[in-house]
């Protein structure tokens, strides 16, 4: 079993193989009583079906089912999936119709931006620490934003990264998406230099982290959805790169994405992704190099 279909076994049917039923059921949400505190009278413990995804609100901390199990037995994700491969080996399982993660592309005024301050709320810095990445390097490169869903007119807040359009690119736990105009963000522009290219915000943070690259000097182009490969090949009229290193996953959009910079592109194109060739991504691949539980 992989992490990919890992992430498909529900929350709540793993949940319920150890004992735990939810105490509430609204819509799409499943509330529990925290399985990390013994005593904990009023159900803090959220499962969000449509994401399968959780939250404990009385822990600040949350994820997917690898996220869970990691905490609950305090193993790495290759030892998680091998929990996960023995208990569900000779079980059928039914595995969830994950939708979609909230996403403001093609929407527009989807979310309207309130304000934009330093990242200082505790639960998006506990967010960040629980994917092993350094906070202080992540200061330096991405804010804090507070926003309203405009459907729900409910306010929500997330860690975000400026783009190309004067917006922002963010995520938190439940949601990932864009607000103010999508679009690729560059970062240290400059003609002559080395590029190096990333699909997501959050593996840029995974790579100043895994190499404590406290102020890093190349250009970096993150692209923020592949969708936006095409897009970006703007950076690239405007400025004259030595040789491009390439971040993308380990699945399929990703080997797309690095063979279009490479039938587009005039320069050398170098596959990072072999760092992390046992991992989806680098985040994956540092979150067990360096789990949460270490810091």
């Amino acid at each position: 079993m992989n992490s990919t279909e890992a992430k498909k076994i529900p929350i709540e049917q793993f949940l319920a193989k150890l004992g735990h039923e939810p105490s509430s059921k609204k819509n799409n949400e499943y509330w529990y009583h925290s399985p990390f505190r013994e005593n904990d009278k009023t159900p803090s413990f959220k499962v969000n079906l449509n994401l399968n995804t959780w939250y404990d609100f009385s822990i600040t901390e949350g994820g997917t089912l690898l996220d869970l199990v990691s905490k609950l037995y305090n193993e790495s994700i290759s030892d998680v999936l091998k929990r996960l491969t023995a208990n569900y080996q000779n079980i059928k399982i039914s595995p969830v119709n994950i939708q979609p993660r909230i996403k403001s592309e093609g929407i527009q005024n989807a979310f309207k931006l309130e304000k934009v301050i330093e990242l200082t709320k505790n639960s998006l810095l506990t967010y960040l620490k629980h994917r092993s990445i350094n906070i202080d390097i992540a200061k330096k490169y991405v804010k804090e934003i507070h926003f309203n869903i405009v459907e729900s007119n409910s306010s929500n807040y997330a860690i975000a990264i400026e783009n190309n359009l004067n917006g922002y690119e963010f995520r938190n736990i439940f949601m990932k998406g864009s607000v103010n105009g999508k679009s690729y963000t560059l970062i240290n522009p400059g003609q002559n230099k080395d590029i190096a290219i990333f699909e997501g915000f959050i593996d840029f943070l995974s790579f100043l982290t895994d190499h404590n690259l406290q102020n890093f000097q190349s250009t970096v182009l993150i692209l923020n959805s592949v969708n936006l490969r095409i897009d970006s090949l703007q950076v690239f009229k405007k400025n004259d790169y030595q040789k491009a290193y390439c971040f993308f996953d380990n699945d399929k959009a990703g080997k797309e994405t690095l063979e279009f910079f490479k039938n587009e592109l005039k320069i050398p194109i170098i596959d990072k992704s072999t760092i992390y060739k046992n991992h989806e991504d680098y985040n994956e691949y540092i979150k067990q190099k360096k789990p949460y539980n270490q810091f």
